[in-house]
């Protein structure tokens, strides 16, 4: 099975990442794909559009804590965001691995059997969006 990760990514704000991003996983899932969305936007707007109440995701995925994967609409799986991890991107500057951590993360058995992971990034070319890029 060939994985397909796509970022979805501008520097503008505002401009359709996260419903495309929403959208396009919901479409998938609805066709019977197993999807990943994540989250890596600090703001968590697409987190906010399928969750309730945030609960432990990125963040804790690239610090090495529990992370939970959580449905966030049938077939498709959410990895969560929020402002935590704009504290995140400000640590990770000048680190060795700063800009691989979440293509590292992916690598782990646990993501292998997603047929799509899709990234809804900041809208900004900082350490995040890159690591969604590279990731891709």
């Amino acid at each position: 099975m060939k994985q397909h990760i796509i970022a979805l990514s501008n520097q503008k704000g505002g401009v359709g990442k996260t419903t495309c991003t929403r959208e396009l996983g919901i479409y998938l899932a609805s066709i019977g794909k197993t999807v990943l969305v994540i989250d890596t936007d600090p703001q968590g707007n697409l987190t906010k559009s399928l969750l309730d109440e945030p609960e432990p995701g990125l963040y804790e995925a690239l610090t090495g804590a529990s992370f939970n994967l959580l449905l966030g609409y049938p077939g498709m799986y959410i990895l969560s965001g929020d402002v935590r991890l704009a504290l995140l991107e400000k640590s990770l500057i000048g680190e060795m691995d700063a800009y691989i951590r979440v293509k590292e993360l992916l690598a782990s058995e646990v993501f292998s059997h997603y047929d799509y992971i899709l990234f809804d990034t900041p809208p900004s070319l900082g350490v995040l969006t890159i690591n969604a890029l590279t990731a891709a």
